[in-house]
């Protein structure tokens, strides 16, 4: 039987150059030498070198591919991902007022977000909260997603604002700023 020599780039198989560049796309961004760490212990023996894996880069063979990119399907982490975005892609179409198809770095912020607030069913609150958080606002998505405020109509959010426990910028939409100033009327009225 005739042995068969495969060119050098076919030997290093498509699996493996796949998960070179996941692993190259990761953030934070990760060292040739953490690359090639990871490949080996995922391909025992068949992974590149950490030069290997550099010249790939070098040469266009794995690529940086931009958080700011449109997000599609393939871009999901886990199957169940898909879902939690494409529920907010779908009130985002519904909804009369147009925004701009999510990017991956949106994306995976609508995801993380899902996952840590399940009970949060105002998908275009998701949305516009997941994209605050991609243009640097974290801290101020972190101290409202503390309240959880659709868990109590916003009273405990409100009551922080009011007490200048939390800034006013906590209160991230309109509409919420408009509750907001309903509510404390209601409050410095007696009625609520």
């Amino acid at each position: 039987m005739e042995r068969q020599i495969r060119p050098k780039r076919e030997r290093t198989g498509r699996a493996i150059r796949e998960r070179a560049q996941e692993l190259f796309n990761a953030d934070p961004e990760p060292t040739w030498a953490a690359i090639a760490g990871s490949l080996s212990a995922e391909f025992p023996g068949k992974a590149p070198s950490a030069r290997a894996i550099a010249q790939w880069a070098a040469k266009g063979w794995i690529v940086k591919s931009s958080p700011d990119a449109p997000w599609s399907l393939s871009d999901a982490d886990a199957p169940e991902d898909i879902a939690l975005v494409l529920d907010v892609i779908r009130t985002q179409i519904e909804d009369p007022l147009p925004v701009p198809w999510p990017t991956r770095a949106v994306a995976g912020w609508i995801v993380r977000i899902r996952r840590a607030y399940p009970d949060w069913q105002d998908l275009v609150y998701v949305n516009y909260t997941a994209r605050l958080a991609r243009k640097g606002e974290e801290a101020r998505v972190a101290r409202f997603l503390a309240f959880a405020p659709w868990r109590d109509e916003g009273a405990a959010l409100f009551e922080a604002v009011r007490r200048h426990q939390v800034p006013e910028d906590t209160l991230l939409g309109q509409e919420q700023v408009v509750d907001y100033i309903q509510w404390r009327a209601r409050k410095e009225s007696g009625n609520g």
